[in-house]
């Protein structure tokens, strides 16, 4: 029998794109979210990113990535409140 994910690792559903795990960034902060794109791209990874809570909701309606990189204070909520909420 499969053994379970550690917690906060989702894994059944995680993404990959052409066999790279997917990374989603949650940043408000353009300047900040376009640099930390560019740094794990160039590390090999896919990457999406999304700019507030709503945003968030819609990918992961969608998708489940690999990785979650979450900002704290965004304009619409709290992100450590928000990742105890995920699946």
């Amino acid at each position: 029998m499969k053994e379970p994910a550690p917690p906060g690792v989702l894994q059944e559903k995680a993404v990959q794109i052409d066999g790279t795990p997917l990374v989603m960034l949650l940043e408000d902060e353009i300047n900040t979210c376009e640099l930390l794109e560019a740094i794990i791209r160039q590390e090999g990874y896919s990457v999406v990113s999304a700019h507030n809570l709503k945003e968030a909701d819609e990918i992961f309606k969608k998708i489940t990535p690999s990785v979650l990189i979450l900002d704290i204070i965004l304009p619409d909520g709290d992100g450590i409140q928000y990742l105890g909420k995920l699946p």
